[in-house]
């Protein structure tokens, strides 16, 4: 890796990290596409990988106290857990354009469906009957593509729960998924002479935690909702770049 493609994985880590700490998600799905263009896409998935996992750390642990008001985490964390390690190990033999393509008209549908009727929820009910689905599905996702967020942000969102409780939610979920992910890559070598701008991508990635926190505190509710609106379509195009260009 040259020095400017260090400078522009530095770079699109940073920016994917500002909007990580804000909304809870966008370090994968800003980074992946824009690195994956210089130094491809199987490094581009291995060098976030790391910094994503300690931002979700950070974040985790700097919003903790919100736990209380989080929702079917416990399964939801568990069944991502199998799916990432299911995803990170079928990276390589398992054709994703099918599925990818599904989900983005879900993603599409749900984004529209928020704006046209921005009081959306789903019960408690429901939401815990579908967890274990949820949960596999993003990590699957997580594992094989290293972009979950257009389901789970997606899912989370309908819970409408208080803004920190929801940047919660998302970021235990990526950062147990993450977690899996990484331990894949590290185990094949996947990481093999990355390991400096990964390392390096965790200063930016730890450095706009609080920054983004604080931001968040000032946010009304509706504000926040569209940011993450804009958050989740962000993902989606991310995700298809990743798979369709």
């Amino acid at each position: 890796m040259t020095g400017a493609d260090l400078a522009i994985v530095l770079a699109a880590i940073s920016v994917g990290a500002a909007l990580k700490s804000l909304t809870g998600m966008g370090l994968p799905a800003i980074g992946i596409p824009a690195i994956a263009f210089f130094i491809g896409i199987e490094e581009a998935v291995a060098v976030v990988s790391l910094p994503n996992f300690v931002s979700n750390a950070a974040i985790a642990a700097r919003e903790r106290d919100s736990w209380p008001q989080t929702r079917d985490m416990p399964v939801l964390a568990t069944a991502g857990i199998l799916g990432a390690v299911a995803g990170a190990v079928l990276f390589v033999s398992v054709p994703e354009e099918p599925l990818v393509a599904l989900l983005l008209v879900a993603v599409a549908l749900f984004v529209v469906a928020s704006f046209a009727k921005p009081q959306l929820a789903m019960s408690p009910e429901t939401s815990g009957r579908w967890a274990p689905v949820i949960g596999t599905v993003g990590g699957l996702f997580q594992g094989s593509i290293g972009i979950s967020g257009p389901v789970v942000a997606s899912w989370i969102h309908t819970f409408r729960l208080p803004k920190s409780a929801q940047v919660l939610s998302l970021t235990v979920l990526f950062l147990t998924t993450g977690l899996a992910q990484f331990v894949v890559f590290l185990l094949s070598g996947a990481v093999s002479g990355l390991w400096l701008a990964s390392i390096l991508g965790c200063i930016p990635a730890l450095a706009t935690v609080p920054v983004g926190g604080r931001l968040r505190e000032n946010l009304n509710t509706r504000s926040f909702d569209y940011l993450v609106l804009c958050a989740i379509t962000l993902a989606g195009l991310g995700l298809g770049w990743r798979t369709f260009l």
